[in-house]
C-alpha cells in the first residue's frame, strides 16, 4: 500500500482563499484544519501569534483511498495500452496573441508568495540598496540610449531581472519601494524604475507568464526615454506648458520607438507596449488616440503603473500626492473610461485604497502601516501596528477583525510620535 503523502510548509506560503487538499497539522501532529476548509488570513494570524511558523500536510483517509484508486486505474490502463508510436518533428508552438482587447483578472490566480513581517524588514534594506544601485546605473545609461551608443536592451533586462526576485518573493517588498524619493533631476529615471516595479507586480498578480512579466518591466523602464529628446527647459518647466511645448512632449513615445527600432533583439511586444503607454482606453491619449481594442494588453497595465508612479513622485511643477490621494485620482480616471478596469482591480487588490506603506489611524485609536492589500477588501488591507514608533512583528488583517477599520491617513511625524 502506498504511503500517505506529507509536506512541510511555511505558514506564509499557504494560499489564502484556497481549500486545503489535505489535513493540516502542527509539528506535534495535532490537527489544525480539515481537508476542504479554506485558508483565511485570520487563521494565519492566529498561527503567527502562537509562534507556529511551519505546518505539515497529512493525507486524509478519503484522499488516500481516492489516490490509491486512481493509481490502480492508471496501472491497469498502462498495462492494456500499446507502446507509443515514434513521434514526428514537433510543429511550431501556437503564437501568443499580443493584441487581445480584454484583460482578465482572477483574484488569487497568481502565486501568493508572502514573507513574514520580520522577513520583510530584513529584506527591505537590501531592496532599497538595489533600487539606489539600479537608479545610478540607469542614469548612467540614459545618454548612451539617446546617442544610439547602446545597441540592445541587455542592460535594461538585467535591471529588471534584478528586481524580479523581489516581485516573486513578496509583492509587498517591491511596493514599498514606490515610496522612495530623491533628486528631481533624476525623476525621469526614477519614474522609469518605479513604473517597471509596479507594472511587473501587476502583471505577476494578474497571473501572466514570467516572460510577459519581464517584457512589462522592460517596456515600463524605457517607455519615457524619448523624453530625453525633448528640450530640457520644456521637461523641467515649473509652469503650465504652452500648446507648442505640449506637442513636443506628446511626441516622446515616437522618439522612444525610434530608439528601440535601432536596437537588436527587442520584441514587438516591448516596442508596442512602450509606444502605447500614454494611450487611453477612451481614445483620449497620445500619440495616436488609439481606442481600447487597439492598445496592447501590456500597455494597459503599464499605463496604470505609470499614472500611479507619476502622481506619487515629486515633479518640477508640483509636489507628490500621497498614495491614498493618488489612488483616488486614478480611480476617477477609471470611472471616466481612461484605464482598463481589470488592471485597476488588480491594483486595488494588490495595494488597497490605502497603498502599501501608508501610515493610517484605526478606529480604536491605534496607529499602523499598510503592509499589503487583500483581494475584494479595498478598504480593509493587512496592516502592521506601530507602537512607540516601532512596528510590531505580526500582521493584522482588518477584514478578519469586526468593528475595526481605517479612519484616516497619518503623516509620518504622527506615526513616529
Amino acid at each position: 500500500m502506498p504511503t500517505s503523502t506529507s509536506q512541510t510548509l511555511n505558514v506564509r506560503a499557504l494560499d489564502i482563499g484556497q481549500p486545503l487538499p489535505h489535513d493540516l497539522i502542527d509539528g506535534k501532529g495535532v490537527l489544525l484544519l480539515r481537508a476542504g476548509v479554506k485558508i483565511t488570513q485570520g487563521f494565519i494570524d492566529t498561527l503567527t501569534r502562537r509562534g507556529i511558523s511551519t505546518v505539515a500536510t497529512r493525507e486524509s483517509d478519503e484522499a488516500r483511498e481516492a489516490r490509491e484508486a486512481a493509481e490502480a486505474g492508471a496501472s491497469t490502463r498502462a498495462a492494456a495500452s500499446p507502446p507509443p508510436r515514434s513521434a514526428g518533428p514537433a510543429g511550431p508552438a501556437p503564437a501568443a496573441n499580443p493584441s487581445g482587447t480584454e484583460l482578465l483578472y482572477v483574484p488569487g490566480r497568481a502565486p501568493t508568495a508572502r514573507l513574514t513581517v520580520k522577513e520583510l524588514h530584513a529584506m527591505a534594506h537590501r531592496a532599497e540598496q538595489a533600487f539606489d544601485s539600479a537608479l545610478d546605473h540607469f542614469v548612467g545609461l540614459g545618454p548612451g540610449f539617446v546617442a544610439g551608443q547602446i545597441t540592445d536592451l541587455d542592460a535594461a533586462s538585467q535591471l529588471v531581472a534584478g528586481f524580479q526576485r523581489y516581485v516573486a518573493a513578496d509583492p509587498a517588498l517591491v511596493l514599498m519601494l514606490l515610496r522612495m524619493k530623491g533628486d528631481t533631476g533624476q525623476s525621469l529615471y526614477r519614474h522609469g524604475i518605479k513604473s517597471a516595479l509596479l507594472a511587473m507586480t501587476l502583471t505577476h498578480q494578474m497571473g501572466m507568464p514570467e516572460n510577459q512579466v519581464t517584457e512589462a518591466g522592460i517596456a515600463a523602464l524605457v517607455h519615457d526615454l524619448g523624453m530625453l529628446r525633448v528640450p530640457e527647459p520644456v521637461r523641467h518647466a515649473r509652469r503650465k506648458l504652452t500648446a507648442s511645448e505640449w506637442l513636443q512632449v506628446r511626441e516622446h513615445p515616437l522618439h522612444t520607438l525610434n530608439l528601440l527600432d535601432r536596437m537588436g533583439g527587442v520584441s514587438d511586444s516591448v516596442k508596442t507596449a512602450a509606444y502605447q503607454v500614454h494611450e487611453r482606453c477612451d481614445a483620449s491619449g497620445y500619440p495616436r488616440q488609439r481606442p481600447k481594442q487597439f492598445i496592447h494588453p501590456l500597455a494597459k497595465i503599464i499605463a496604470v503603473a505609470d499614472t500611479y508612479a507619476a502622481l506619487t513622485d515629486d515633479r518640477p511643477h508640483r509636489a507628490a500626492l500621497t498614495g491614498h490621494d493618488a489612488m483616488k485620482v486614478l480611480l476617477r480616471e477609471v470611472q471616466a473610461g481612461k484605464h482598463d478596469r481589470a488592471v485597476a482591480r488588480s491594483l486595488l487588490d494588490t495595494m488597497s485604497m490605502f497603498p502599501v506603506g501608508t501610515a493610517v489611524g484605526l478606529s480604536d485609536g491605534r496607529a499602523g502601516r499598510v503592509l499589503r492589500g487583500v483581494p475584494g477588501q479595498s478598504v480593509q488591507p493587512v496592516v502592521v501596528l506601530v507602537k512607540n514608533g516601532q512596528p510590531v512583528d505580526w500582521e493584522l488583517d482588518l477584514g478578519q477583525v469586526p468593528d475595526l477599520s481605517i479612519t484616516h491617513v497619518l503623516d509620518e511625524a504622527a506615526l513616529a510620535a
